[in-house]
């Protein structure tokens, strides 16, 4: 019997619908013998997503709902063990479960900067939103111009920060 402390190596391992005589699992959850659900958010993969709205970059880090914040592109580096929450999220007609493509502002990890490339422009640590500073956005990666981060999914580019853009954020 796969005890609930292996159920996040189980979310992970399997991904898929998988049956075991002891429990199923599924895109709703983890349902048990003796019928109780755990849904994969609990079973251990945080939940992120890009919101509807843009903002403009001044405003990038109160824009996330709470329970939330603006997520740092090495957050969202490796989305394997990340769920997208579409109830809340922006989508696309083919993004199905998982996110759309649009560039989103995203963390960069560096110091407060008002200028600079794609991975380190922020914004002046995304406090203002002035045409004449820039900030750095995440998108996945497409046909799009950008800076690809090497062993990821992820292109980043600059832009000013007077644009409203969608804010990629994860859960705290």
């Amino acid at each position: 019997m796969l005890a609930r402390s292996l159920v996040p190596l189980a979310v992970g391992l399997c991904g898929v619908l998988a049956t075991t005589g002891n429990l199923a699992l599924g895109n709703g959850g983890i349902t048990f013998p003796d019928g109780s659900v755990q849904s994969t958010a609990a079973a251990g993969r945080r939940a992120y997503y890009q919101t509807v709205l843009g903002f403009a970059g001044g405003l990038a880090t109160i824009a996330c709902d709470p329970g939330f914040h603006m997520a740092s592109i090495w957050e969202l580096e490796s989305l394997a063990g990340l769920r997208y929450d579409t109830t809340r999220g922006r989508t696309a007609a083919d993004s199905g479960e998982g996110p759309p493509i649009i560039a989103a502002w995203i963390r960069t990890g560096t110091s407060d900067k008002v200028s600079g490339g794609p991975g380190t422009a922020n914004c002046d640590a995304w406090t203002t939103s002035s045409a004449g500073a820039s900030g750095t956005v995440a998108g996945l990666v497409t046909d799009e111009v950008g800076i690809v981060v090497p062993g990821t999914a992820w292109f980043l580019q600059s832009t000013t920060c007077n644009s409203a853009k969608s804010i990629w954020c994860i859960e705290d």
